[in-house]
């Protein structure tokens, strides 16, 4: 369903991406591990299709997008939902509008259908109907997620694929795991292909059927969770028990 071959990206004078290549079969979730400025958003914008690699190729759903124009790229980005890291949401629109922004913007449904789809999008994650009228200002941060989740589904048919940017930053244990319970849900209602972007790793185990780690730019394992968990790979090994990650230290 998404295959990433040996993708390279350098970004100014630094590579951010160096010979990555995934492989995320239909329905499952991949859960993409690592520290800060590995290359794990960088890999979420090359699937969207946000960056083209300086080499490499990335294909989703048997279409190369890296070979695609401009046109056929935007209008395929509408078979992707993305949870941004701060839910981005339109600060000067109502929950309403932004869950609806796509199907309004593309004009792709009927008023009368937007209003049904909007509603069901919004009760699938949790948000009552007197959310609608709410401004983001007005939402903890677990709702602004659910917002942003709401309006990444808020498209017809649903999202093939969707891709999750650190989705439980600056969320309490608790809301954390219910966003999980989310994601578990919406890939189980929606059987979509997921992949979730975190350094959180009760979130990572929860939701993965793979645990893919990034450091430096290259994958250093990938496995099922149980395989993360008793890694022998000093790099992985340090980073799942909270220890920074650096050059490799020996493990006792």
């Amino acid at each position: 369903m998404i295959l990433l071959s040996d993708l390279h990206k350098t970004l100014g004078s630094k590579p951010v991406l160096r010979g990555v290549t995934l492989e995320v079969a239909r329905g499952e979730t991949l859960a993409v591990i690592g520290g800060s400025g590995c290359g794990k958003t960088v890999l979420l914008r090359h699937i969207i299709g946000f960056f083209r690699p300086d080499q490499g190729r990335v294909v989703v759903d048997g279409t190369n997008l890296t070979s695609l124009d401009r046109a056929t790229l935007m209008a395929f980005r509408r078979r992707i939902g993305m949870v941004f890291q701060g839910a981005a949401l339109f600060d000067s629109m109502n929950v309403r509008d932004n869950v609806a922004f796509q199907l309004e913007e593309h004009r792709l449904k009927p008023p009368d259908e937007v209003e049904k789809i909007v509603r069901a999008r919004v009760r699938s994650v949790g948000l009552k109907e007197d959310d609608l009228a709410k401004m983001p200002s007005e939402l903890s941060g677990g709702m602004r997620k659910r917002a942003g989740l709401a309006r990444a589904l808020a498209v017809e048919p649903p999202p093939a694929v969707m891709l999750y940017d650190e989705p439980t930053t600056g969320l309490d244990p608790i809301m954390s795991d219910v966003i999980g319970d989310l994601i578990l849900g919406m890939a189980k209602e929606f059987a979509v292909t997921s992949v979730v972007v975190t350094h959180d790793m009760a979130l990572a185990y929860k939701v993965g059927n793979r645990i893919a780690m990034l450091h430096e730019g290259r994958v250093q394992q990938i496995g099922t969770p149980d395989e993360i968990r008793s890694t022998a790979n000093p790099i992985v090994r340090q980073f799942i028990e909270g220890r920074s990650v650096g050059p490799i230290v020996p493990v006792g």
